[in-house]
């Protein structure tokens, strides 16, 4: 509980700087700048903040857990793909060369792609799905925990040959991280939402402007999150079989090898036994 805490006070961190941001491309000069111009200040900005979540990660059972994917998200889901896709190299490209100090390697290449895609998906899904407004709450909690399940099902993919393994790190990891940075991320989509509405903003910026929109952003989600949920539900039959299939694989050959070692001593017993005679 101690650790999810943590994770969750480096989330209301990331929280402040979507605010902060925000309100200064509404009501600063900072918002008068070239669209790319302030995507690249974003992008920075939460790509450092990827960093420091990597590097201010909590150790928990031996694994460092994080929200390192909620910043990248945030910035692709609330400012644009720009910024989201400039985040998640900063961040993805610290974690892949984070080994070299105190990073994991056993999750490395996992962490790195999720790192970069988390930031690609958020502008994804504000530019297709949202049509470039701000989110509701419960739909940044989703897309959040639809990255995290994504970032823990990669660490599967790219360890298939030690499954075993890669299922006890997500074992440890998904209980902290999938909330956590689902949460995150409703977070910001909240708090952008709320402050939105007090600074007058145009209605252009928030999702849900009208109840025929209500309706069209509805069933736009509704038909990828039913995708995405078929996906997961095939990957996952298909993981769990050959899940199986390794395990059992892994103990036949453990029990292989200590009846060959139990063979093995006996000769070697035996043989001492009729050199003494």
């Amino acid at each position: 509980m101690i650790a999810f805490l943590k994770l969750l006070g480096f989330g209301l961190f990331i929280n402040i700087f979507v605010v902060l941001f925000y309100v200064l491309d509404k009501k600063t000069k900072f918002g008068t700048l070239k669209y790319w111009y302030k995507q690249a200040i974003i992008g920075v900005a939460f790509g450092i903040l990827a960093i420091l979540s990597t590097e201010i990660g909590i150790k928990y059972e031996g694994f460092n857990v994080n929200v390192r994917d909620s910043a990248t998200l945030s910035a692709g889901l609330i400012f644009g793909a720009p910024a989201g896709v400039i985040a998640g190299l900063i961040g993805g490209l610290e974690r892949w060369f984070s080994v070299y100090w105190n990073g994991g390697y056993y999750t490395r290449l996992a962490c790195a792609l999720s790192t970069c895609f988390a930031g690609l998906f958020g502008g994804f899904l504000k530019k297709y799905l949202f049509d470039n407004k701000i989110p509701a709450w419960y739909y940044g909690f989703f897309t959040g925990f639809a990255m995290e399940v994504l970032h823990m099902f990669s660490i599967f993919i790219t360890n298939i040959t030690d499954i075993e393994t890669a299922y006890r790190v997500i074992l440890v990891c998904a209980p902290l991280m999938i909330p956590a940075v689902s949460i995150t991320v409703m977070a910001s989509a909240f708090f952008v939402w709320q402050i939105a509405k007090r600074l007058n903003a145009h209605k252009s910026d928030w999702a849900f402007a009208a109840k025929r929109e209500r309706k069209g952003i509805a069933q736009s989600f509704a038909q990828w999150l039913f995708l995405c949920v078929l996906i997961a539900f095939i990957v996952t039959c298909f993981y769990s079989a050959l899940l199986q299939k390794n395990l059992s694989t892994n103990s036949v050959d453990s029990l292989l090898k200590v009846n060959l070692t139990d063979v093995e001593k006996t000769i070697n017993l035996s043989s001492d036994n009729n050199l003494r005679k």
